[in-house]
């Protein structure tokens, strides 16, 4: 049985006045468009840290925390976290409440994609600097535009993407490009009823677009599953999104099944209008083996190389293609793991990518003759999903789902220089700006060191 609940309840403080014209900070997950996931501004003495604050909030969270400086007020900062019971709060410096709004919950009995059958939010918002306004999407399908400061609704907002909520979820990041929301969604639970979209809003005039790798027709499916939801590579200025795996639904069946059917299992480039500039599967399908591309498509820039594109695939294989050549087919891959389930980052900084596997982190260095190859691993104690790594400097700043602690690995040797204990599993990027970490638990758990 589905049960919808949608509140307007907002709760403020009331003395609060309206944020900066513009803003900066942690905006959007991995703290650019392009989903890299590095920074260059670090922590100094990683081994110093200590924990601020930390406060347990309502549902699950498996967004990153963002965190907007001078807001609500010159010299404060505001940290932002989504759970899966819909609730959005605005935490201040130490960790309490400024503010916090009830947006579209579900509750599906019958499944388990999150514990408890519980939706929310559970794809990271996205923070607009010019208009101190933050972008949201809910379980019900609706796109929320809401004031820094007091969480209030945009006037016009928030607007419909979808009507069919039981069946799909937005799991990664929303995406701002000059004036428009992207927003990936994959199939929840009913695999055999629906395809992954993208869709598109027109912050002017609310105006929603819509596009499908793999329709129903040709087997659905198709889900776009990053963390990192659809990255924008500015120098192209285009789009790239990864897909999951096609159905036996439509004329994808029997002799003609292929999972990876349509553009299922495959890269895609796509320009701001939705529309397919090149793509490319790798795989040839023609049994169900669940091989989705799990991470958002990550570009590699290093000197000597051309610019290249990786994709981490449930196979355990990093694919790689030349980013204007994408058409062409694979420019190199690599097998870094028994299976893989998560979103890489890139360090221009040390030509690297770096890989969570389910037993250890895998550092792949761009060599000179521009292919990926394996440089080092940290193994862990206990075998599991584990959420996206954050270059910050030269330090990794890894979550470790079942070892409940947040990682900190120099970049270049592998060393471990530092462990935070979360108490409870944590599948978000941890966010470091300021001198500051930020991380959440799964559980609801959310804190601070410095």
């Amino acid at each position: 049985m589905l049960r919808l609940f949608v509140a307007a309840a907002v709760v403020a403080l009331s003395t609060a006045t309206s944020a900066n014209a513009s803003v900066s900070g942690w905006l959007t997950f991995a703290n650019d468009r392009s989903r890299t996931g590095f920074v260059p501004q670090g922590i100094a003495d990683p081994a110093a840290l200590r924990e601020l604050w930390s406060i347990h909030l309502d549902g699950r969270v498996t967004t990153q925390v963002l965190v907007a400086r001078d807001v609500p007020a010159a010299g404060e900062t505001t940290a932002y976290v989504a759970t899966s019971k819909g609730v959005l709060y605005a935490l201040d410096q130490n960790g309490q409440v400024r503010a916090s709004r009830q947006l579209g919950f579900m509750h599906l009995k019958d499944c388990e994609f999150l514990p408890d059958g519980e939706f929310g939010i559970t794809g990271a918002p996205v923070i607009d600097s010019e208009t101190a306004t933050l972008y949201v999407t809910d379980a019900l399908g609706a796109a929320h535009a809401l004031d820094l400061v007091t969480l209030e609704e945009r006037e016009g907002w928030p607007v419909q993407l979808y009507s069919d909520p039981s069946v799909r979820l937005t799991w990664g990041a929303v995406t701002l490009v000059r004036g428009k929301l992207y927003v990936g969604t994959g199939e929840l639970c009913r695999r055999d009823v629906v395809s992954g979209k993208l869709f598109s809003v027109d912050l002017a005039t609310r105006r929603v677009e819509v596009w499908a790798p793999t329709p129903r027709r040709l087997g659905g499916g198709s889900g776009i599953w990053a963390w990192g939801g659809p990255a924008y590579d500015a120098a192209t200025d285009s789009l790239l999104v990864a897909t999951g795996d096609a159905y036996r639904i439509g004329a994808n069946r029997g002799k003609r099944y292929r999972e990876s059917a349509g553009l299922a299992e495959s890269l895609i480039q796509l320009d701001r209008n939705l529309r397919v500039k090149a793509s490319h599967g790798p795989l040839d399908q023609r049994e169900a083996r669940d091989f989705d591309f799990t991470g958002t498509p990550i570009v590699m820039r290093a000197p000597g190389c051309p610019a290249l594109v990786a994709g981490e695939n449930k196979n355990g294989v990093i694919y790689v293609w030349r980013l204007k050549r994408i058409g062409d087919g694979l420019y190199d891959s690599i097998r870094v793991a028994p299976n893989l389930n998560g979103q890489p980052a890139w360090s221009p900084r040390t030509r690297s990518l770096y890989v969570g596997g389910h037993d250890r982190l895998i550092r792949l260095v761009l060599t000179r003759k521009c292919r990926l190859r394996a440089a080092w691993s940290v193994p862990f104690s206990v075998e599991s999903v584990n959420g996206p790594p954050t270059v910050a400097g030269d330090v990794v700043w890894f979550p470790a789902t079942e070892t409940y602690a947040i990682w900190a690995i120099d970049a270049r040797s592998g060393s471990v220089l530092w462990s935070g204990q979360m108490g409870e599993a944590v599948f978000t990027a941890p966010t470091v700006l300021d001198g500051r970490v930020y991380a959440a638990g799964f559980s609801g758990v959310v804190k601070a060191f410095g």
